[in-house]
Formats: structure tokens, sequence, C-alpha cells
């Protein structure tokens, strides 16, 4: 087996051109990137106006006078105007290129912000746009009740319009589609925020509605993701109620859900990279990450946080499963599958690091190790000085950590496995973190870093 030497470093973490996993979402004082810790990192404007995503190469695009634009590590980019109207909302193809919903149509642009053209849609309100496996584009209108969506063929760019099944009481805001495995064709998942209806509304891959889930009489729906099990399916829908403060769990086969109260609004629900569930929470303006098993929190992050966490989670999903988002040389669906980051080059189904549970003080969480079987060997951990992920000669990837608050502590965790950590109860550590790294001593090969936040 191989031998992991984990170092814990308190206080700062930092962000390398190693492509560490990190996500960015819109709140208070600008938009900010996170880590996987649920610390923000820095903070860059000017503000977004709705809608946070990732591209698919790194940057940051959001919507704010147009479109603004920010490498990967938040400097600027550029700023586009928009050709199509005031805009909503922006996903990105497979091939790297955004499109924006906006009030006179969708506009393509390609992964410079280089617009590639307007296509008009069969109705107004154009509302959230998404990707699915097959590369169409789907796109909400906030019309009706019944109001409908558009579709925009991923190959023709043909548009057709699809109806929500007559008596729906939705105004839809939300279209979301699903993973159903490799190379086969979403479904599409629709809410709105209509009150009295707390409508799902499941479409076929052709458009045609299937069901209809009524999750709450008075439930006010707008952001959902899907979680993703081995076999790159998706098994549930996880939906926000930003009315009520629910969060409910929805079978994708059979439409039965739980429903799991958040104590006030949900504004965002998403998945990072290791498949953890993140809900944002305006009020407050707290960040949450639950354990999906048990739907018990562990972070709980007061980061002024307003929309959706953007992480890819979706196009390493639905939309490119094939692709390889962080260049590892693996697919974003064989990570997925071995529980690995798609976003993080040092993450990988050969070794990688992660903590689960939660990081209350008192609690016990843990330290998970996933390394290839090998035979043992010396543990060495060269460090030298950086402020920035640290190449070191003889070493592969980087080190991630912040060399001026090491501690004093290492263990060793041999092949894949995990270890308990109880979290003690001492007031004086809210608000206090721990980051950690592994080294592998056979392939002398740099672990992803992982931190807690305590609370």
């Amino acid at each position: 087996m191989r031998a992991v030497v984990i170092a814990f470093v308190a206080c700062s973490f930092v962000v390398g051109p190693s492509g560490q996993e990190s996500y960015w979402i819109s709140a208070t004082g600008g938009v900010k990137q996170v880590d996987c810790a649920g610390v923000v990192r820095q903070a860059v404007t000017p503000a977004a106006t709705r809608d946070v995503v990732v591209a698919p190469d790194g940057k940051v695009w959001y919507l704010a006078a147009g479109i603004t634009i920010k490498n990967p590590d938040g400097t600027p980019f550029t700023t586009i105007a928009v050709s199509a109207g005031s805009p909503y909302a922006i996903a990105f193809d497979a091939q790297g290129h955004a499109w924006v919903s906006a009030s006179a149509g969708v506009e393509e642009f390609d992964a410079l912000g280089a617009s590639l053209g307007v296509i008009a849609l069969p109705a107004l309100q154009a509302r959230v746009i998404a990707v699915d496996a097959q590369g169409n584009k789907w796109i909400a209108h906030r019309l009706g009740p019944p109001g409908s969506l558009s579709r925009i063929d991923g190959v023709t760019r043909a548009v057709t319009s699809h109806p929500m099944p007559a008596g729906s009481l939705i105004l839809p805001i939300t279209v979301f589609a699903d993973a159903r495995g490799l190379f086969v064709p979403s479904h599409l998942w629709v809410v709105g925020d209509n009150r009295g209806a707390g409508e799902l509304v499941e479409f076929d891959a052709a458009g045609n509605p299937l069901n209809t889930y009524v999750l709450g009489s008075a439930a006010r729906l707008q952001w959902m993701a899907g979680d993703v099990d081995a076999s790159g399916v998706v098994a549930n829908l996880w939906v926000g109620d930003w009315g009520n403060g629910d969060l409910y769990r929805v079978n994708a086969a059979t439409g039965a859900f739980t429903v799991f109260p958040q104590g006030s609004g949900v504004k965002g629900v998403t998945f990072d990279g290791f498949g953890r569930l993140w809900l944002t929470i305006p009020t407050g303006g707290f960040l949450r990450r639950l354990d999906p098993a048990t739907v018990t929190t562990e972070v709980n992050s007061a980061i002024a946080a307003l929309t959706q966490l953007s992480t890819r989670w979706q196009h390493a999903t639905v939309v490119d499963p094939t692709g390889d988002l962080d260049g590892d040389g693996f697919a974003n669906t064989t990570e997925v599958s071995a529980g690995t980051s798609p976003f993080d080059a040092q993450s990988t189904p050969g070794l990688s690091l992660l903590t689960a549970g939660p990081t209350a003080i008192g609690t016990t969480t843990s330290i998970a190790i996933r390394n290839a079987v090998g035979a043992p060997a010396l543990i060495v951990f060269s460090i030298a000085a950086s402020s920035t992920g640290l190449p070191i000669p003889g070493l592969n990837g980087q080190f991630l950590l912040d060399l001026g608050t090491l501690l004093p502590v290492s263990l060793t965790m041999v092949g894949t496995t995990s270890l308990s950590l109880t979290i003690p109860p001492d007031p004086g550590l809210v608000g206090g973190t721990l980051y950690l790294q592994g080294l592998d001593a056979t392939s002398f090969t740099f672990t992803n870093a992982a931190g807690m936040l305590f609370h």
C-alpha cells in the first residue's frame, strides 16, 4: 500500500495555478471566490446583478452592465455588451461557448467573449437557460400560466416551443437538464414561483411533458440540482424553496419527495466536485454545505451570499461528461464516479484527499484518503517558501498550504481509508480554519488541499 503524510496548517490557504477547486458566487460586496471550506478568498467588482457562472476554461462570467468576464484568478479579462437585450442567465456548452438568455432572445458568445449571433425566441420573459446532454439549449419563459419552454437544437439551431402541460399553475423560471448516463438524452425539469403552485414538471428529451409533482401548495421554487450516482445517473433532484425555506429531495424515477426545512429561504442549490450539497441562504447570507446522505449541516459560512454558487457540477455531469475540466488526464465522468473532483487537477481517482462531516465545535468529522494500491515507501515532505501554489523539484503537483501557519503535526494514512477527528468544544475555534494536504511517498505526488471552517 502507498503511504501518505498529511501536514496540517491553520488560518490560510493558497489557491495556486494547479486548478485547485474553488467556486464563485454573487454576494454583498461583489462576486466572491469561495474555497473548499466555505471561506471567502477574494471579492471582485462590480457586483453581479443576476447570474454568475464559471466557464469550462475557468473564467468567471457574470451579469453586470452587460457581461463582466474575469480570469480564473479574479483579475479582469474583458467586458462585453449583450445585443439580445437585458440579460438574465448564462449557460456553457461543451465547446466552451456561452449562451445568454435575454429579453430579445438568446445570444451566443465564444470563449473569448466575441458574439456569434442572436437567436430569436417564440416567447418573451426568457429566464434560466440550460444545456442538455445532446447540446440542446432549453429556456424557461416566465409567462402564463401555463408557461412554456423554448428549445434551440444543438446542431441545426432551429427553435421550437414546448408548452407546459394544461392546467399547470407555475410561471416557469428554471429549467434543469439531468444526467441519465453516457450518451443518454437528458430529461428536463421545470420549476417556477407562482404562489399556490409548487410544481416540479418533468419533460422528456423531445420536450413532451411527462409528470407533474406538487411539492407544496405554497412553495416558491427557483433553484435545483441533481445528485449523480456511480453510473452517472441522477437519482434525486434537490429543489430549494425561497419562500418557505424548505429543501426538497425528489426521487427522479418516482417523484416521491422528502422535505428538509432550512429555517429560511433557499436561493441556490448545487453540488461541488466531490458531490457535496451546497445551499445559499440569503437571510444572513449563509453558504451552507449538507451531507446529501444524511442531509445534516456540515458547513454554515456567513459570507453575505445572495444567489447560486457556481461549481460546474452540471457541466461535468451532463454537458461534457467525457471532457477533462481540470486537465489531469481523467474524464469528468470518471472522476465523478470515483468520488474525486473533476475541477481539481490534484484530486484524481489515483490520489485524492477529502474532509467530510460536520465542522461545528464538539462534533466528529473525518479525513479521507483515496490512494491506489502500491508498495510501501519512505514518506518525504519538502517545503519551500511560497505565497502561491508552489512547485517543488522532484515532486509532482504543487504545495498549496501557507508556510507561515504550518502546525508541527503530521500523521500517516495508508491506502484508501478514513480517519475520524473530534473537533474540540472550544468556542475560541469558531471562525477558525484548518487545511491539510498530503504527499504520496511512492509517486512523490501532492494531493489536493482540503479544509475545514469551524462554527
